[in-house]
């Protein structure tokens, strides 16, 4: 998964789990795209926007919400 972001976005914010937020945890690296550089290169224009990739670096979804994705890996993910 990734998820193009920032920390004034408030439908940005709202996705995650409210105790991480207020603690600032995130348990996944974070990048910064200073100027929006990289965002400008994926034709990005709205936060959030996020992409659901596989082994081989496919898109295989997006934009897709916190449940949305909860019910894709649970139907998709073998052993989980």
């Amino acid at each position: 998964m990734v998820d193009f972001w920032y920390n004034n976005c408030s439908p940005c914010i709202a996705q995650f789990d409210e105790q991480i937020i207020n603690n600032r945890r995130l348990m996944w690296p974070q990048y910064w795209d200073k100027d929006g550089l990289e965002s400008k290169k994926l034709s990005i224009t709205r936060f959030p926007t996020n992409f659901l990739l596989d082994n081989l670096g496919n898109i295989i979804k997006k934009d897709l919400s916190m449940p949305e994705l909860a019910q894709f890996l649970k139907e998709n993910i073998k052993g989980g």
